[in-house]
């Protein structure tokens, strides 16, 4: 290959730059990848059971105990494949390919609703909302408030986890992370929220899905890139 045909080197003050901050800051390997994508996972665990203390499961009837089981397990294994996606390396290392990621922020919080707001269920002594928006905010704002102090606080655990080691599309990388935390916010809520109006669950508990992976999106190349 003729010398006429390789890309111009760098000038030597952006070269000196580009090595200190590769000294400074290193992309993480393979081997510690994992390491920090555990750590990440542990602490969005972790989150998950001081809330179970904090806040109880509500009552259901037997007749509906199954219905709770059986959406309460979607809602979780959704949440884990949104968190493992987002958080897994791939096979170069840098994450999953951008589609993925993509898919991952956008199809979390569709299946979320088909999950848990397609089908509700009834807590005992559940009452309906009521009419009027004062009645419907007065319900609404008590599961934002708690899906957005459990989303935030997990994505600063897997922000936490993935500074500086997100060298490419860091923007769908922070909005599937920010689906996920919100995702495990959703789980949380759909076991302690008792209301069974669909437009609370789609406001109060889906929504923040979306908020999030947007808010992701945008922090994301402030705090992961290298």
């Amino acid at each position: 290959m003729s010398s006429a045909s390789l890309p111009p080197a760098p000038p030597p003050e952006l070269a000196a730059r580009i090595r200190a901050a590769i000294e400074a800051e290193p992309t993480p390997s393979k081997v510690r990848m994992p390491v920090r994508v555990g750590l990440g996972a542990a602490g969005v665990f972790a989150i998950l059971l001081v809330t179970s203390f904090v806040f109880r499961i509500r009552a259901v009837g037997d007749d509906a105990f199954g219905d709770l089981l059986v959406t309460s397990a979607a809602a979780t294994l959704l949440a884990l494949a949104a968190l493992g996606s987002a958080m897994s390396p791939g096979k170069s290392g840098l994450g999953l390919p951008s589609r993925a990621l993509l898919v991952v922020a956008v199809i979390t919080p569709l299946l979320y609703c088909a999950a848990t707001v397609a089908h509700p269920v009834a807590g005992v002594g559940t009452t309906a909302v009521g009419d009027g928006m004062g009645h419907f905010c007065s319900k609404a704002w008590p599961c934002l408030a708690i899906a957005g102090v459990i989303s935030l606080a997990s994505c600063v655990v897997l922000f936490g986890a993935l500074r500086h080691a997100v060298p490419v599309a860091p923007r769908l990388r922070g909005a599937a992370v920010g689906a996920a935390s919100a995702a495990w916010a959703g789980v949380a809520l759909h076991l302690h929220c008792p209301q069974i109006d669909r437009a609370h669950l789609l406001v109060a508990h889906a929504m923040p899905i979306v908020l999030f992976a947007l808010l992701g999106a945008w922090l994301a190349p402030r705090l992961i890139k290298p």
